[in-house]
């Protein structure tokens, strides 16, 4: 009787693993079709492999003045340079979205938090964002620029006056005439998402972010401006002397709204 029992019982253990087997093979089988809408969280602080996107209006060789207690970006007025000393180049017609954190991505359909955290971060990593003449700008040797009578003392008073602030010199940056939001893999607006254990969604994009973005590269390109710039920190070095080393905060951390001229 105890052996039949024990039988019976590993029959319907043996049934339900095989039962819960089958119902997540079906699961991860199963496509979903869902709606993704990419807005703008905070259009001003999109990060891309080409830099910050420009939308104080940031020219090459401006300096910004940052205090790191309250996350305030000054205006601290511009290196002074020679044409020559900048190299133009035809810049990269594609960039990699490197901080996705000032969009907001939702979906049409009912998923649980882990999943929309999850479908939104393989959404995100798949975006990128294409650039119509772009043209790359660069000032090829800031530190001996930045050591010229003209600036040198103006700037290591900064320095000096300021204790504790962090002074940034824009170095590069790139212009266009258009950028415009797509997917890295797939089509367009059109991926395919495969979630462990849950299954395959085929999103359909919708970026509700590109008007927001379009109008403010527009009032860059129109003003000569920058359409992403990039940065080094200045350094006041134990000789007086200043050098340039890499920055190594998010930039989209600050307020930069007022942080240009």
């Amino acid at each position: 009787m105890r052996l039949h029992r024990c039988r019976h019982l590993t029959v319907q253990f043996a049934c339900s693993l095989l039962c819960a087997s089958l119902l997540a093979l079906l699961a991860s089988c199963h496509v979903r079709e869902l709606g993704a809408t990419v807005g703008c969280g905070n259009i001003q602080k999109l990060q891309t492999g080409m830099g910050l996107l420009n939308t104080p209006g940031v020219l090459l060789g401006n300096i910004i003045d940052l205090d790191p207690g309250s996350k305030h970006a000054g205006y601290g007025g511009r290196f002074i340079f020679q044409n020559a000393d900048v190299t133009i180049q035809p810049g990269d017609n594609k960039t990699q979205i490197s901080d996705s954190s000032a969009l907001s991505i939702t979906f049409s359909g009912q998923v649980s938090k882990e999943v929309s955290a999850q479908l939104a971060s393989q959404l995100s990593d798949n975006m990128q964002l294409n650039l119509a003449n772009s043209e790359h700008h660069q000032i090829d040797h800031p530190d001996p620029i930045l050591n010229r009578s003209d600036n040198l003392t103006t700037l290591k008073n900064k320095l000096l006056n300021a204790q504790g602030h962090r002074f940034l010199l824009v170095v590069a940056g790139n212009t266009a005439q258009s950028v415009t939001f797509s997917l890295k893999s797939g089509t367009t607006n059109k991926l395919s998402v495969n979630i462990p254990n849950t299954g395959q969604f085929d999103l359909t994009v919708d970026y509700s972010c590109q008007g927001d973005l379009t109008k403010e590269l527009s009032a860059e390109h129109a003003a000569g401006n920058l359409t992403f710039f990039k940065v080094s920190e200045i350094v006041l070095n134990s000789d007086n002397s200043l050098s340039t080393k890499t920055f190594d905060q998010n930039l989209g951390d600050y307020d930069l709204t007022n942080a240009a001229r």
